[in-house]
């Protein structure tokens, strides 16, 4: 009786030992290798393109987009007959498979001109994404696209393009 008595506290033991170990073994699985909590990306998250490890990028680069945009712009007839002139800023989101969302005209509203340049980033190809700690994420970006009768060239984006969050709204 004694021994079945032994035996049945060195299985309790056994059996809290084994759950509180396997508790510590679950909780330190889920920590960093530093004892950190674990790293996770918010699916949902937008960052901020200059507070990126690696930034998006047109598929060609600058000169890429240049080509892009000469190919794809069609100056809008209304804004040629009124000889409507001016830099158009469109707000992007580059998703996390390089596709581009959220368009949204930044600043002064300019009617002839803003259809046309949201137009030209919806046929925009897919971008390179962006990456953080490893992952690809969505990363706001705003580009200017100058319409210009003049020469009939586009100057192409600035190196150091608006960026920032999504304006309030978004």
């Amino acid at each position: 009786m004694q021994n079945q008595q032994k035996s049945a506290k060195l299985r309790l033991f056994v059996s809290l030992a084994t759950v509180i170990l396997t508790a510590c073994s679950i909780s330190l699985f889920a920590q960093g290798n530093d004892g950190s909590a674990p790293k996770t990306q918010n699916e949902d998250k937008i960052y901020d393109f200059d507070h990126m490890q690696m930034h998006p990028g047109f598929p060609d680069g600058g000169e890429g987009f240049r080509a892009f945009l000469k190919k794809t712009l069609k100056y809008p007839a209304a804004a040629k007959k009124k000889k409507i002139e001016g830099v158009v800023w469109v707000g992007i989101i580059i998703e996390k498979d390089g596709s581009l969302s959220g368009f949204k005209i930044i600043g002064k509203p300019q009617p002839y001109l803003d259809t046309e340049a949201i137009r030209i980033m919806k046929a925009s190809p897919k971008w390179l994404p962006g990456q953080q700690e490893g992952a690809f994420v969505r990363v706001w970006y705003t580009i200017p696209i100058k319409f210009d009768l003049g020469d009939g060239k586009l100057d192409p984006p600035s190196e150091k393009m608006q960026d920032g969050p999504p304006p309030a709204g978004k």
